[in-house]
């Protein structure tokens, strides 16, 4: 019961704290990851959950997916994950809306977990790679910045990050 309240309120945290709260969470939980934005009031912990109100959960948090509600959604996921934390499908629905709300080192876990648990779900190998890109780019635009670098660092990491940001424009966004 502990666990699930520091769970709880971890999950009550800003999203400057998410990151950190997530990186506890993962090591002090085995993976429990946590939504910026998502009230602990929204996740109260339950002593027991059936596969079947999770289910529910999961048709809820689709809905509200479907619906743009990313915050809704992503509390959903949290709550299954921490009560099921060997759902694989789980864990790769949450490293998908971490992925879309730009939290790409949580993405990464997530994703990460979802491939410990089922190592040929491929869709979880492509939000791991998506994620990667994102996490290339933040530490490339840095080190292009820096004269501390190389003349060739620098050509290697710019063409890179044309190559990446080529792959990962938003759809529609003209190149």
């Amino acid at each position: 019961m502990k666990v699930r309240v520091m769970v709880a309120e971890i999950i009550n945290w800003n999203a400057a704290s998410a990151g950190m709260a997530l990186l506890a969470a993962t090591l002090l939980l085995g993976g429990c990851s946590a939504v910026p934005g998502v009230k602990s009031s929204s996740l109260t912990p339950v002593q027991v959950m059936t596969r079947k109100d999770a289910a529910r959960l999961v048709l809820d948090a689709e809905k509200s997916l479907a619906a743009g509600r990313l915050v809704d959604g992503g509390a959903a996921y949290v709550h299954i994950v921490t009560v099921f934390p060997d759902d694989a499908r789980a864990w790769f629905r949450l490293g998908t809306i971490y992925l879309r709300t730009g939290q790409y080192g949580a993405a990464q876990m997530a994703c990460e977990r979802a491939l410990r648990l089922e190592p040929g779900m491929s869709k979880a190998h492509a939000n791991l790679a998506l994620a990667h890109l994102h996490q290339f780019r933040a530490a490339a635009l840095p080190a292009i910045a820096s004269p501390d670098i190389s003349k060739d660092n620098h050509r290697a990491l710019a063409a890179l990050l044309r190559d990446v940001d080529h792959a990962i424009a938003p759809a529609g966004a003209s190149q």
